[in-house]
């Protein structure tokens, strides 16, 4: 037999002039039958008369309303003004974890669903997991920051770590900031497992956003022992390594390497080299040796060979050196002769006759011996007949 709730509740008012010992019979009575939002009142009402209650002395019927609070998150009941509230939720969070659990309801949807009415207790548990996850994929970026720095405050342990490692960014890639403070703030004996690290350069690469600051911060994680890399993070800090090596002996550069940089540059990640694309270009536009200059503009990715090319060609209009023009040459030679390429060497060519040796100097970098195609090149640009192809052996000194 149930009761409506109008009944039930005025029979819950009236218990008021009852002895305190005799009130919790009347209202067991009636929680015990009730069901869905009527349960909730009745709790409500209890609260506020302050009756002392137990899910274990109302029975079943607590279950009952946890599976119906578990399928309407939408009500927002709020258990604190209940007088078995603490236990009630308890057995709502225990609920909902074992369906996450057992995936009869989707991690992402739960976490969605709960995250605004319970707090996060302990991201180890499937409930708090998911809620901590979506609460940062549906949140501001300062608000984002502040649950990391609560979440690294409140964990003492390895355990609790490695977990919010695990939910933080399940669904959204972490911040540059973020991981700083995450992996900061762990302890010292902790090594931050490498899915946040990796997803985050991950995410950079696609993106296109990649920077040398991202690399040098996740590089010095790894190299303090703080983090351990997969693999796309160790291929990436490869990469770093390489590419950084090849502008530091360009600096140093004297004499043709036969394409030995161009070729350690076009074995690493794309999207390193074009985080780097900036430090690299600056760095062939000082290099004294044209052919190097043009092997690596080969194998640079597209967007930062535009850049290196737009760059080239801003320099051969003001005071460029030689050895820059007779890089231009060579670029255009190799390049299907890049039109504002070509332009700009013809412009810098129609001022050469006032600057003293100038001719003479590129000249002397485009031997041809040493590069026919490219001094044919020169001898076009320069309006003049291309040279005949010697015999090698007349070539030999």
């Amino acid at each position: 037999m149930t009761f409506g709730i109008d009944f039930l509740c005025e029979f819950l008012d009236s218990q008021v002039t009852e002895p305190p010992e005799e009130k919790p019979v009347g209202i067991l009575a009636a929680l015990r039958t009730a069901e869905g939002t009527a349960f909730a009142e009745l709790l409500e009402r209890a609260g506020g008369q302050r009756i002392p209650l137990s899910c274990d002395e109302i029975g079943p019927a607590a279950d009952d309303f946890v599976r119906f609070w578990a399928r309407h998150p939408e009500l927002g009941y709020e258990p604190r003004d209940w007088p078995c509230g603490t236990d009630l939720e308890n057995r709502l969070r225990a609920h909902l974890g074992d369906r996450i659990e057992k995936k009869a309801i989707d991690a992402r949807v739960g976490g969605d669903a709960w995250w605004r009415q319970l707090r996060v207790k302990d991201p180890c548990g499937a409930l708090d997991a998911a809620m901590l996850g979506a609460r940062m994929a549906s949140v501001d970026g300062a608000t984002r920051a502040a649950i990391v720095a609560e979440q690294v405050g409140r964990a003492a342990d390895e355990s609790r770590f490695r977990a919010l490692g695990r939910c933080l960014w399940r669904w959204v890639p972490a911040t540059a900031d973020e991981l700083r403070v995450f992996v900061l703030g762990a302890p010292d004996d902790v090594e931050i497992e490498p899915a946040p690290a990796d997803d985050f350069l991950d995410d950079r690469v696609h993106a296109g956003t990649l920077c040398v600051a991202d690399l040098d911060l996740i590089g010095a994680f790894v190299a303090a022992g703080r983090l351990r890399p997969a693999d796309l993070t160790a291929r990436l800090l490869a990469a770093h390594t390489v590419v950084g090596d090849v502008i530091s002996r360009l600096g140093a550069m004297t004499r043709h390497d036969d394409g030995w940089l161009a070729d350690s540059l076009g074995q690493v990640h794309p999207g390193v080299v074009a985080a780097h694309g900036e430090r690299l270009v600056q760095a062939l536009l000082a290099v004294t040796v044209p052919a190097t200059v043009a092997s690596i503009v080969m194998v640079l990715p597209a967007g930062v060979r535009r850049t290196c090319l737009a760059a080239v060609t801003e320099r051969l209009r003001g005071d460029p050196a030689p050895a820059l023009v007779a890089a231009a040459v060579v670029i255009s030679d190799w390049h299907d002769r890049d039109e504002q390429l070509d332009e700009a060497v013809r412009a810098w060519l129609g001022g050469a006759a006032c600057v003293p040796g100038a001719l003479a100097a590129v000249d002397a970098l485009l031997d041809r011996r040493g590069s026919v195609n490219a001094y044919a090149r020169w001898m076009e640009l320069r309006g003049l007949p291309a040279p005949h192809r010697r015999p090698w052996f007349r070539c030999r000194r």
